[in-house]
């Protein structure tokens, strides 16, 4: 039979179980040990809370189920290898256990004068301090402090044995540490200890995860000026109470700090970024807090297609930056950065290092796709097939135009572009026929005839001239045009079809003069209504061609723009332009269901221009 004590001990508020058992021996007048056998147990396992030792310790100390309960409750239950319920919630186990016991002097110095001669049966350990994110005694406002350290259980909870160890050092004031204001953040903490009382934010969220965010948070933000001397848990606490916007907000701090190194996530956050993207990758306690980290991060940073974010791959590029884009095509960062202003995805004023200086990867593709092909003016003419004399005559004509017109560029020229337009002409041809005389290359066909290569190109196009290709020959230098056809075409059509001479030209011309190359899509534009045009017989082909007067391309330019006629009229860049028209979600212009290509209203273009880059309202 158990033996009752005459005067049933009490346990104190928050007291732990070790604690009690250590008061419960010391007015017993034995050790804790000692105590345990009596009860027919170890101590081992009492602190250990095998579950036959608890029940004799609760049949020996005639404590209530209410009061048992509680008194588990501030010490932590053990909820499966990694994890303790204290106060009603799920924590880490080594939030709760670890070999360094802390606690308040002062809480303790008190008790032990209160005790009547027994200073151990009064000395209480609260379960609040053994929580690794409680920075202080609310009721002293003294910072909690290391009282003793042992790895093995047994001897750190044996409460008393270690109690006797340094009351001496504690009644002389050697644990005493300075008294501090009590934060907002250990108020809230101990509420939430008490009956679980929370107003913020927080109260959402786990205290385990919201006291772990408040203090990795926090430690990141003593980084930014004048936050050094600030209680980490505080400065978490303030930057989360509020919410996600707040917390957004905190994060966008950091990250603007970051501005003046190419610091990348990890040193920009820290332990909170390490923490997240580690011990708690996969926690769903953290989820929510992951996500908010890791919106920001895709945010700000060019982060690759299948790299791993807060240990979530990411699926597709959002984001390019001048660095990655330097890094993926092999062209100099200094290089890409000029495209890039010129193409109105970076800001030339943008203060921040080229790993930071960002931009949207989808709307941009293009430009970054072709940043590597750009090839100087030798590179692009061998790629075409032509002379150097060709290709300046394709450039002055505007049949070939640069990527780029940044001052002392290189290599403003994609070659595909060059390909493509020769590609497109050497379709239209076959053999020179045998025994033929006459044929000659473009460019000597326009010296011999004195009929300019845009007048030839524009014959060939709408098929007045045949096209023979040299054998040997691939590129443009091999193709050739009879002189003799195109002097009879010169002299033999009518006044109204030559280019220009009454104000006519064909509407595949006027096509190309404005940047829309695809001749179909014009010509559906004009047949649908949308620009006036007019008929023109071809007096050698007999067939029927559509052209514009200058009174019908001026009504175009009263209604319509193109990139290139507003680059002609404001001086702006086409890609600047083209960045325009995306930023403002300027659609091209369509019908009825049908498209017409990148041709916009004018007044819409006219509303979204820069300051100091006007449009005249009609033409």
């Amino acid at each position: 039979m158990p033996h009752w004590l005459p005067e049933p001990l009490r346990p104190a508020h928050r007291e732990t179980l070790p604690s009690f058992v250590s008061r419960l021996s010391a007015s017993k007048g034995v050790s804790a040990k000692n105590l345990a056998l009596d009860m027919g147990v170890s101590l081992k396992r009492v602190v250990t809370q095998d579950p036959e030792a608890l029940e004799q310790l609760r049949i020996w100390s005639r404590l209530t189920d209410t009061e048992f309960a509680d008194l588990l409750s501030w010490t932590g239950v053990g909820a499966g290898d990694i994890q303790q319920e204290f106060r009603g919630e799920l924590v880490g186990s080594r939030s709760l256990r670890n070999p360094v016991v802390r606690g308040c002097p002062l809480c303790l110095a008190e008790d032990a004068a209160a005790g009547d001669g027994s200073p151990f049966k009064a000395m209480v350990m609260r379960g609040d301090w053994q929580f690794k994110e409680t920075v202080r005694c609310v009721r002293h406002g003294a910072d909690l402090v290391p009282l003793w350290r042992a790895n093995s259980p047994s001897a750190r909870y044996d409460i008393g044995s270690r109690l006797q160890e340094i009351l001496p050092a504690l009644l002389a004031g050697d644990f005493s540490q300075p008294r501090r204001e009590v934060t907002e953040y250990d108020h809230w903490l101990d509420a939430r200890f008490e009956n679980g009382t929370d107003a913020t934010w927080l109260a959402r969220h786990s205290l385990y995860a919201a006291t772990i965010m408040c203090r990795l948070l926090g430690t990141s933000l003593q980084r930014l000026p004048g936050q050094a001397e600030q209680d980490p848990h505080q400065l978490g606490f303030n930057a989360l109470r509020n919410g996600e916007r707040s917390f957004r907000d905190a994060l966008d701090q950091l990250t603007d700090h970051c501005d003046s190194t190419q610091f990348g996530p990890s040193k920009t956050f820290g332990s909170l970024h390490e923490k997240l993207s580690r011990d708690y990758a996969k926690d769903p306690q953290f989820a929510e807090f992951r996500q908010c980290l890791r919106d920001c991060i895709l945010e700000n940073w060019a982060v690759g297609s299948g790299e791993l974010v807060l240990g979530e791959a990411l699926a597709e590029r959002r984001l390019h930056s001048v660095t990655s884009v330097s890094v993926q095509s092999g062209v100099g960062p200094a290089v890409v950065e000029a495209l890039l202003i010129e193409a109105g995805a970076v800001r030339a004023d943008d203060p921040r290092p080229r790993a930071r200086k960002t931009f949207d990867a989808k709307e941009h593709a293009g430009l970054v796709a072709i940043i590597p092909q750009l090839v100087g003016p030798m590179e692009m003419r061998k790629a075409m097939g032509a002379t150097r004399s060709e290709f300046r005559a394709l450039v002055e004509i505007g049949e070939l135009c640069p990527v780029t017109r940044i001052a002392g560029f290189k290599t403003p020229w994609l070659a595909s572009e060059g390909i493509r337009f020769v590609e497109s002409l050497r379709r239209k041809g076959g053999p020179i026929p045998n025994g033929e005389r006459g044929w000659s290359t473009i460019q000597l066909a326009s010296a011999h005839t004195g009929i300019a290569v845009s007048r030839i190109l524009a014959g060939i196009r709408n098929e007045a001239l045949r096209v023979g290709l040299r054998d040997g020959e691939p590129g443009y230098h091999g193709i050739c045009v009879s002189r003799n056809e195109i002097t009879a075409l010169e002299n033999h059509a009518p006044r109204a079809t030559k280019k220009w001479r009454e104000g006519s030209i064909s509407i595949a011309a006027f096509g190309r003069s404005i940047g829309i190359r695809d001749h179909g899509t014009f010509t559906r534009f004009v047949e649908a209504g949308h620009c006036p045009a007019h008929l023109v017989r071809n007096p050698r082909t007999g067939q029927n061609h559509l052209r514009m007067t200058e009174a019908e391309i001026a009504v175009f330019h009263e209604k319509f723009a193109t990139s290139n006629t507003i680059a002609a009229e404001t001086g702006l860049h086409r890609n600047t332009i083209r960045a325009l028209l995306n930023d403002h979600d300027i659609a091209p212009f369509s019908a009825d269901g049908h498209e017409f290509g990148r041709i916009y209203l004018r007044k819409e273009v006219i509303a979204i221009l820069p300051d100091g880059a006007a449009m005249y309202a009609g033409r």
